[in-house]
């Protein structure tokens, strides 16, 4: 592989891939205009989990009596009541309820950024698809996604400043989700347009197993991306999405070391390509 631009290419695609799936976030020890504002109508619980995962938060907690989680725990363990006549109906009562521990308020924990930013990811396989447009089709397909991804990415970060409340909550999960999905179509049209580049049969195995590495990293992706929403209270889910992410960082190099095996004929194809 002798073509310096088809060289920068590969790299600016590779390192789209690792900059759009990989988060790694540092407080900037700045603070956003406004204090977040708490509201009954949702709970603590995604409202919290909502704000840490996008804009990074942390929470107070309370302890709250539920009568309704004590009668179905009684009811499992005590399918026959018997009435007690000694027992007066207030600690009957009393003995029904159980205290749990939710999440009360929210507090921004300032604004926080991302070492591996997603905006300057989609930059990179925008600039990486566009050295290589004539290649395939594909490649041109990629850069519209990614120009949808990167805006909205800017959105998203971008909504606590004229957002708050329910509506900050509702628009982050709601454009939280879009986002997922935009992540996964760019990064499907990037591996497809790829494999463009090696048809034939003797490049047969290589995109067979990349398709495969894919399927794994998409997998792993989805599980990770979740586990990270919802270890923003559970310490468990959240060093499982670590494992996630780090076994993901393993896919993606694992899918170019595999893509690489045929650099000749990705070379060849990128010659063919231009010399028309």
């Amino acid at each position: 592989m002798k073509n310096t631009k088809l060289k920068v290419a590969l790299l600016l695609l590779a390192l789209g891939f690792i900059f759009i799936v990989l988060d790694v976030e540092v407080a900037t020890g700045l603070d956003y205009p406004n204090k977040y504002q708490n509201t009954d109508k949702l709970s603590g619980e995604y409202q919290y989990y909502n704000i840490r995962t996008n804009y990074g938060a942390t929470c107070t907690y309370k302890m709250i009596d539920d009568k309704k989680y004590a009668s179905e725990k009684e009811f499992e363990s005590k399918p026959i009541e018997t009435h007690n006549p000694k027992s007066s109906d207030g600690e009957q009562a009393k003995s029904k309820t159980v205290t749990i521990k939710v999440i009360d308020d929210v507090y921004y924990n300032g604004i926080h950024i991302d070492v591996l930013p997603d905006i300057l990811g989609f930059i990179f396989i925008i600039i990486g698809c566009l050295l290589l447009k004539k290649c395939s089709r594909r490649f041109g397909l990629t850069i519209l996604t990614a120009l949808g991804g990167l805006i909205i990415c800017a959105l998203l970060y971008s909504l606590p400043f004229f957002m708050n409340g329910v509506m900050l909550c509702h628009a982050a999960f709601i454009i939280g989700f879009v986002y997922m999905f935009a992540n996964i179509f760019t990064l499907y049209l990037a591996m497809t347009s790829l494999l463009a580049m090696i048809p034939g049969v003797v490049c047969r195995d290589e995109r067979k197993w990349s398709k495969i590495t894919w399927v794994g990293m998409l997998a792993t992706f989805i599980v990770a991306t979740f586990t990270h929403w919802l270890g923003a209270d559970f310490g468990m889910l959240y060093t499982l999405s670590n494992i996630g992410y780090a076994i993901l960082l393993f896919l993606i190099i694992l899918f170019w070391y595999i893509l690489l095996r045929a650099r000749h004929y990705i070379n060849k194809s990128y010659i063919e390509a231009y010399s028309k």
